[in-house]
């Protein structure tokens, strides 16, 4: 029968250290311990000798411009360079504003006309040369013997048209040609042609300036006289006269007296009409 346990007896004291025994097999690697702290940086070793240069490596990208440097001495002007080829024309710029007015020139010496001559038929007038030709002035606008009017030619001053004036033509007559402005009789009245070829009369080419009056009553029959001698012919129209300051035209009889025809509403007529 197996008895109880007694007291732990008191640890001895140590013996002495025995011989070191042979190295024994390695054992199996444990487990990564935690890093230490970083240590103090070295003292700064000596500077080695330079090596030899190595190879030269690909351009890198160009760099941002840096700023300008002072200007340098000038140095001897070198020998100028050739032309080079003109460069293609560039758009045109903006308008600029608009400048200042000048001061004004002072008086030019006046113009003066070449002189006048008569145009003479297969003769040369030279640029500038002044002609008249059929009552019309010219000026060669280029050397030419072409005959005025032509496009070689600048009109200075055409040839006008000579004024209308009313005319007396007696008593009308269907067979008798008018123009514009003949004045007539016919059964006491007087008549003035509108235009040229005016036709029968009266009618739309012909203004009437004088009629002639209403017959009046008529009278008590009174006694036959006696026959007397037979009387001078009746007087006729000679010729007519114009008072341009009274719009009137006279007849002048054969017996000298003057028949006045107010004519200032025949002119405004006219005058309405033709520029109507």
């Amino acid at each position: 029968m197996k008895g109880e346990r007694g007291e732990q007896g008191k640890r001895g004291e140590n013996g002495q250290k025995g011989e070191k025994g042979e190295k024994g097999e390695q054992g199996t690697q444990g487990s990564q311990g935690k890093s230490g702290e970083q240590g103090l940086r070295g003292i700064q070793g000596e500077r080695g000798e330079k090596g030899d240069p190595g190879e030269r490596g690909p351009q890198g990208e160009a760099g941002p411009c840096g700023p300008q440097g002072e200007r340098g001495e000038t140095g001897e002007r070198g020998p100028q360079g050739e032309v080079g080829a003109q460069g293609p024309q560039g758009e045109p710029g903006p308008s600029g504003p608009q400048g200042e007015r000048g001061d004004k020139g002072e008086k030019g010496d006046p113009g003066l006309l070449p002189m006048v001559r008569a145009w003479i038929e297969d003769e040369i007038s030279y640029r500038g040369d002044v002609v008249v030709c059929d009552g019309s002035t010219w000026q060669a606008q280029k050397d030419t013997a072409q005959k005025p009017p032509h496009r070689d030619w600048l009109p200075l001053a055409l040839a006008g048209r000579n004024a209308a004036s009313p005319v007396v033509r007696g008593t009308f007559d269907l067979a008798q040609h008018y123009d514009a402005l003949n004045i007539v009789a016919l059964n006491g009245s007087s008549f003035m042609a509108k235009c040229d070829d005016p036709g029968e009369c009266p009618g739309d080419g012909w203004q009437l300036i004088a009629s002639c009056g209403r017959a009046g009553k008529p009278g008590p029959k009174g006694d036959r006289g006696e026959r007397g001698e037979r009387g001078a012919a009746g007087p006729s129209v000679l010729r007519g006269e114009i008072d341009r300051k009274t719009y009137t035209m006279k007849l002048i009889m054969s017996d000298g007296t003057e028949l006045p025809i107010p004519c200032r509403d025949l002119f405004i007529q006219y005058h309405e009409d033709a520029n109507g």
